[in-house]
């Protein structure tokens, strides 16, 4: 077993401390000293507030290894570069001067029988972590990145950078119109139709599109089609977006771009296994699942279902608002937005 803590090891933690299991039973099941996991608990420790207004902490997986990546640049494998001025020196050469891909600089330091103890991945790594002096992510806009680095490294960095911790507390108050929460919901095991839900956090009103599969391409078409519809009052009513980490809302921030350039809203992810960070589309869930059962293939159910089920749920009242429905609701803020 490798002598440091990796994601995976962070996510069983995580999911370890919710089941309440003991810090004896996860050191001895992750082969590592209760020492090592206490101090991982503090290093991943995340304030939170309850409905009451008091706080407490719980260990987030991401929030350690945002902590563990950072510091790594400062210790441990990074230093296999050292003080190795010359090939450091000559790196930055191949890729700044000569406009070499970081692979070819590699070898041709090879060639120069210069000393190279770290691979290509690692290469990326120091450079995205700015242990050069010179040579930094912005030289590399060119170059195709080692896919393993891309995939285990740029989508967990994304979505660090736009955790739920960084969203504006005030979105948590629901004072605000224009912030929503994603998830999807999906049909019989093994079928692959499903439905995005988007659900406005001030209102509750329910946005429900049929989708052909659990993919980030299929997400992006559909606030595509969104935006398209809204045209420039897209931003009034799309101003955040909040989901979990699924597959479906990654993507390093494509969801985000505008079909007309710039950027369209803010994502923000929830920490894993904590789905009451977006309870208002996890509420929403479970009304749409009295229309539409786990136990169903959701390709039997047409469109004007699916549209049928959205009115369905936005037009009852609700207790909440007093008797009004989420329709009604929308129409008021919608009518702010326009006056």
């Amino acid at each position: 077993m490798g002598k440091y803590l990796t994601l995976q090891d962070r996510y069983y933690i995580e999911f370890a401390l919710k089941e309440k299991k003991s810090v004896s039973e996860i050191a001895l099941n992750l082969g590592k000293c209760r020492a090592c996991i206490y101090n991982e608990i503090k290093r991943g420790q995340v304030k939170q507030q309850k409905s009451d207004l008091t706080y407490y902490y719980i260990y987030s997986a991401l929030k350690a290894q945002n902590d563990y990546s950072y510091k790594a640049t400062l210790k441990g494998r990074n230093f296999n570069l050292g003080n190795n001025y010359k090939l450091a020196d000559f790196l930055e050469n191949e890729v700044l001067i000569k406009k070499s891909s970081p692979y070819v600089a590699l070898e041709n330091a090879k060639r120069q029988k210069l000393e190279v103890n770290f691979c290509l991945s690692s290469f990326y790594s120091y450079i995205h972590k700015k242990v050069f002096l010179n040579l930094t992510a912005k030289n590399l806009k060119k170059y195709h990145k080692n896919k393993e680095y891309e995939k285990h490294h740029h989508s967990t960095l994304y979505t660090l950078n736009h955790s739920i911790e960084k969203r504006d507390k005030s979105i948590k108050e629901r004072q605000e119109f224009g912030h929503w929460e994603a998830d999807t919901v999906v049909g019989k095991k093994g079928t692959l139709t499903c439905c995005l839900v988007l659900t406005e956090r001030k209102t509750r009103f329910e946005i429900i599109r049929k989708i052909t599969n659990k993919s980030v391409e299929c997400v992006l078409a559909e606030f595509d089609k969104l935006e398209k519809a809204l045209g420039g009052k897209f931003k009034d009513i799309f101003k955040t977006v909040t989901s979990d980490n699924g597959v479906e809302f990654l993507g390093n921030g494509v969801l985000e771009r505008s079909i007309n350039g710039g950027k369209r809203f803010n994502m923000f992810y929830c920490h894993p296994y904590c789905s009451s960070e977006k309870g208002s589309v996890e509420n929403a869930n479970r009304l749409v699942r009295k229309y539409i059962k786990k136990s169903q293939n959701i390709d039997n159910y047409d469109f004007d279902y699916i549209r049928r089920t959205q009115d369905a749920i936005n037009n009852y009242p609700r207790k909440l608002f007093n008797g009004f429905t989420s329709s009604e609701q929308l129409i008021k803020e919608i009518g702010f937005l326009i006056n």
